[in-house]
Order: structure tokens, then sequence, then C-alpha cells
């Protein structure tokens, strides 16, 4: 391993054995060091290998223009995120999530105060993203001599599901302000119906609509074989619920400007689900003339 850029003191850019390049960081590892010298392997804390070339480069900024405490909060929050994580984390949180952070901190010195309230029902929609997000807080307030406003952990969990998306964290705010108008729709459909927003029917709904909206974004394939005798017998047996969908794909389809009619059999099940779950008896099935789902 050999050094191709010493970015300070503690972090370069090094050649692997495949002549890929990576960040390696330790504590004056890059003190002194040319190009082309070997790696002090005795001195190598961490080894970041980011996805693309873009990515690296854009780290490369993130460590010459943002303090060193800074960065290594940022690493230590994402290294607590995969610990307690099963889901992909996308490099590109190293870029973002750092740069947040500095953000924030100045905006504090500043005494400026981001509206987080179009965030708020961030928890809801992403309980897992949020929980990880305020162990992120608790991290920044051990390790910053600022206070750290408990709402930030909107902000955060919004940037922990902008890197398993990999999507724009504009987009992320997009798609989560577009799943919040599609729930608030059905509880006004359905207000005699309690909704349990911890449930595991709640959960897959809302990471179906995270993933479809992805898809559309990204202008993915939206091509289903769905059953067109299906959908007729779950409209005829639920027609508030049918009625309901097809309100939701007009939301969607009048944002993105995209055709999804083939979401119309997976919709219809996932609200149908949503809003019989405290029927007794039909919590996991769906009744349909001749039989159930």
């Amino acid at each position: 391993m050999e050094i191709k850029r010493v970015l300070n003191n503690n972090t370069i850019i090094a050649l692997d054995k495949n002549q890929e390049e990576i960040v390696v960081k330790g504590k004056g590892i890059g003190f002194g060091k040319q190009v082309g010298e070997a790696v002090d392997q005795a001195r190598i804390e961490k080894v970041f290998v980011l996805d693309t070339k873009e990515t690296l480069h854009q780290y490369q900024e993130v460590i010459q223009e943002i303090s060193e405490d800074i960065i290594e909060t940022a690493e230590v929050i994402i290294e607590d995120l995969k610990q307690h994580t099963d889901k992909q984390i996308n490099d590109k949180i190293y870029i973002t999530l750092t740069d947040h952070i500095s953000n924030l901190l100045e905006r504090i010195s500043l005494g400026i105060k981001f509206d987080s309230s179009l965030l708020w029902n961030v928890q809801a929609l992403y309980p897992e993203e949020y929980q990880l997000a305020q162990r992120a807080v608790t991290i920044m307030r051990e390790r910053f001599d600022v206070k750290i406003p408990a709402d930030e952990a909107n902000f955060i969990a919004i940037h922990i599901v902008n890197s398993e998306m990999d999507v724009a964290f504009q987009d992320t705010v997009g798609i989560t302000k577009t799943i919040d108008e599609i729930v608030s729709l059905i509880k006004k459909d359905f207000p005699n119906v309690q909704f349990v927003e911890q449930s595991l029917d709640f959960s897959r709904f809302v990471l179906h609509l995270r993933f479809l909206l992805q898809r559309i974004l990204q202008e993915g394939v939206l091509d289903y074989q769905g059953s067109e005798e299906m959908v007729a017998l779950l409209i005829q047996n639920y027609p508030v619920q049918a009625k309901c969908v097809t309100a939701i794909m007009r939301i969607i389809t009048e944002k993105y400007q995209r055709e999804i009619e083939g979401e119309r059999l997976f919709l219809l099940i996932h609200v149908i689900r949503l809003t019989t779950a405290n029927e007794p008896g039909e919590k996991r099935q769906l009744k349909i003339k001749g039989g159930n789902v």
C-alpha cells in the first residue's frame, strides 16, 4: 500500500494492492510523508473504500475544508449506525452527514434555526432511522459544547434514509412529504380506524411507497403483470379503499408525472390491510367473494 496523496497529518489517499484509491486514517499517518512512500501499517486506524471516484473526490474536499473534530464525530455516528442496523448504508453519507453537522454547528453559532415542522412525521414514517438519529444527536451533544435541539433527529433521520435509498437529499425530503400526504389522506378517509404506526402493516406500506417513489425518481421499471380479475374483485369488495387508492395514485401521478396503473393491486392490498387490521379475524386475510387472499 503506497501513498497517493496526503490530505492532512491524519488522513491520506492510498493505493491498495489492486491499485484502487482508498482513504486511510490514523494519527500522524500523513505527517512528513511524500507521495509514493509506503503507508505506515502500524498507524492505520480506519480504511474507507468509497464506492465511486466522485464520492472519493467529494470526500477529499470534505477532509480539507471541515475541521477534524467534526469529521471524527461523523465517522463515530456512521460507525454507530452500521452497528445498529442491518440496512445498507451508502458511502455518500460520509460526505452528506459530515457536511450537515458542519452546517448545523455554524447555524447554531449564528443563532439560525431551521423549521423542522415539515418533517414532523419522520418518527412515524421511519421509526428505525429516527431511533438511530436520536443516538446521533446524543453523540453530538457529548462531543460538542453546544445545545443540539431535539428536532435535529428529524434531519439526521432523513440523511440516514437518503443513504439507504441512494437519491438526492431533497428528493428524500420530497418522498417523505409525499408519503405523509398519502398517510394523512388514508386517515382522513377512514376516521374510525385506529392506525398503529409501529405495526408491521404500516411499516410495510411505508416501505412500499418509499421504493415505489425511488424507482420513479430513478426512472426504474414499473411494469407489473398484475391480475385484472383480482383488482376487480377487491374493488367490488372494498369500494371505499378502492376510491382511496385512486386518490393516492392521483397524488403520485400529479407530483411525479408518471403513470402507475400497475401499482393499483399492490396499493389496494396495503390499504385494505391497513384499514381492516382491527377487524376480528381479518388481520391477515382479505375478503373477496369466493374466498380469501
